[in-house]
């Protein structure tokens, strides 16, 4: 049987020698469109696969959202601002870049930084806010997000959620930061430590008028969070 498939595309081959190129593609087309088509899906199969099993070599050592609310940016707009407005994105991944830079990350180790989300405490929000709200509680539920850096407004939602450590737990727990925890009678301040004014804030994109850091509760990756708040705090 190996022997007659052999011949018979030994007999295509000189076929398809003896034409033109023009009647080459057109054979080819003709009798063979079928057998390319299954190639080409065949291909992009293998090529699908091979970017999943890829992409799940790395390792994320660190996941940051950087989520608005939509009533502190309506208020600032004067409209309603549900998606981040110009200017407001991640500055082409530099925070991310950076961050990769300065810690101590081996080959397959990545950070992550999504500022594309947003949530509203009060009703009938709009599909993008409950999508991003249930991708904010999805990431909070599975253990896959780290930090969150947000307006008061979004501190206040997810620090009396129960989502976020007490600043204290973590603040105290590193050395060299300076960073003290705030009183205990704002849960802003309980949960979160203030970013305002930083250095670093305009070349990563985070345009909000004060924004807050805040550890998840449950993070397995406390110590990249506090190097990251490190970062934020010292560059220069």
């Amino acid at each position: 049987m190996a022997g007659a498939f052999r011949r018979a595309a030994s007999r295509e081959m000189d076929k398809l020698k003896k034409m033109s190129a023009g009647d080459r593609i057109w054979y080819l087309w003709e009798y063979y469109k079928f057998h390319l088509f299954v190639c080409l899906a065949l291909l992009a199969v293998i090529g699908y696969a091979g970017s999943i099993l890829y992409r799940n070599s790395f390792d994320t050592v660190l996941t940051c959202y950087v989520v608005r609310s939509v009533e502190t940016e309506s208020m600032k707009s004067g409209g309603n601002a549900e998606h981040p407005a110009d200017g407001d994105t991640a500055a082409d991944g530099w925070l991310e870049r950076e961050l990769s830079a300065c810690l101590p990350l081996g080959e397959k180790e990545l950070v992550e930084v999504d500022d594309s989300l947003v949530m509203s405490a009060g009703e009938g929000v709009s599909d993008y806010v409950y999508a991003s709200m249930a991708r904010i509680s999805a990431a909070i539920s599975a253990g896959q997000l780290d930090v969150i850096i947000g307006d008061a407004e979004v501190i206040r939602y997810y620090g009396e959620m129960g989502a976020l450590e007490p600043a204290a737990f973590w603040a105290d727990s590193r050395q060299g930061t300076g960073a003290a925890p705030g009183s205990p009678e704002d849960t802003v301040s309980l949960y979160a430590l203030s970013l305002k004014d930083l250095p670093a804030l305009q070349p990563a994109g985070i345009s909000m008028d004060e924004p807050y850091f805040a550890l998840v509760k449950g993070s397995s990756h406390t110590g990249y969070a506090g190097k990251m708040y490190e970062f934020l705090k010292d560059f220069r």
